[in-house]
């Protein structure tokens, strides 16, 4: 089954259901995200719940954002400066990307 959707700069596009990416947020609208078939430009638009689950019935992925919690550590300037050390270290890069870590 085929959706038409709309691109920015195409207008309508004919699209399947498993080209596009489905992001639901408590409380808001559910967004769906493609690659317009077209011009290559990812796309977004606003889906309403009656499509959401026509969507996902016929091969679209739904994401649902796992919201932030009060015990995640905000990113820090140590955190970056860690990281900057560990991508200076050739050790230690070489640990990380052999998946020894």
């Amino acid at each position: 089954m085929r959706f038409l959707a709309d691109c920015a700069d195409c207008g309508s596009v004919v699209l399947t259901a498993d080209a596009i990416v489905l992001t639901a947020r408590e409380g808001q609208s559910t967004e769906g995200t493609f690659d317009c078939p077209v011009c290559q430009r990812v796309c977004t638009v606003t889906v309403s719940n009656g499509a959401q689950h026509a969507l996902v019935a016929r091969g679209a992925v739904l994401v649902t954002p796992v919201p932030p919690t009060a015990d995640d550590d905000p990113l820090t300037m140590e955190h970056l400066a860690e990281l900057q050390r560990l991508l200076d270290d050739e050790d230690a890069c070489r640990l990380l990307l052999d998946g020894a870590a």
